[in-house]
């Protein structure tokens, strides 16, 4: 009976620091994931005249209506040479396909499920300020002044493989929603498209929606504090690529202020 009581207390020492250590392997991997997809972006540019692959672009199938929309993870995949990178098995939202490989979405905006099949968890920051494109196309190494700075690519728990700090941060506080409405926008698509974070909309991170890993410019990836992420004064450059005091009118188009909803939204939620 003593020794099976040590071995009690032996196991009930151990199990957390075992569960513990494969937590840490997988956050581990969630980092070299993305380390990975900017290796993936840099080799993309080398050979794309130094621009960045589009975060949407359409493409010609023999399957009707006769076109897939495809997404920067389809640019990068030949670089990458693995869809595994592009799913982390720690973030809830990797059990369903993003919106290019959903065929609720891709069929109501009449276009064939893209191929190969990638699921959600990462998403491209659509910095559309910096290209002075709505579209978010077209960004060239040279357009980005701060490489190491700006996020490129973020984990997410949203369908959509762009996103941006236009959305608000929603973590199910009413806070959040003075800075715009939140809601599960992925419910309406239909019944196998089920709502990720109960009572809150897909949102950047999964850490507790405290912290995210990202991949910035000049390729490199960290595990990043949300509100580290709008650090900064207002006259300085921030992760999310742009400078809070010109957003009214010191952009290629005036009323940005909009832009500025996660940071605003995060700050009001603390």
């Amino acid at each position: 009976m003593v020794v099976i009581a040590i071995i009690a207390i032996l196991a009930a020492m151990l199990f957390p620091v075992y569960a513990q250590a494969k937590q840490a392997a997988k956050n581990t991997t969630s980092i070299s994931n993305l380390k990975q997809i900017g290796t993936a972006l840099m080799m993309y540019t080398a050979d794309n005249d130094d621009r960045f692959p589009n975060r949407r672009y359409q493409v010609a199938v023999t399957t009707a209506p006769g076109r897939a929309l495809y997404s920067w993870k389809h640019s990068t995949h030949p670089y990458a040479k693995s869809t595994d990178i592009y799913t982390d098995s720690t973030n809830p939202a990797s059990k369903f396909v993003d919106d290019v490989s959903d065929p609720y979405i891709s069929l109501a905006d009449n276009f064939v499920p893209a191929d190969p099949v990638f699921r959600r968890g990462y998403s491209m920051n659509n910095t559309f300020w910096l290209s002075g494109d709505w579209g978010g196309n077209g960004i060239s190494v040279s357009q980005v002044d701060e490489p190491a700075k700006v996020m490129q690519i973020t984990e997410t728990t949203s369908v959509w493989v762009d996103y941006g700090v236009y959305i608000p941060y929603c973590n199910g506080s009413a806070a959040s929603a003075t800075y715009g409405h939140c809601v599960d926008g992925e419910t309406w698509w239909g019944p196998n498209v089920p709502r990720v974070w109960p009572g809150a909309a897909p949102n950047y991170g999964k850490w507790g929606h405290k912290a995210m890993v990202s991949t910035f410019f000049d390729g490199h990836a960290q595990r990043i504090d949300l509100g580290r992420t709008c650090a900064g004064g207002a006259n300085e450059l921030n992760n999310w690529g742009y400078v809070p005091s010109m957003l009214p009118n010191g952009y290629f188009a005036a009323g940005l202020e909009w832009l500025d909803t996660f940071c605003q939204s995060y700050r009001a939620a603390q």
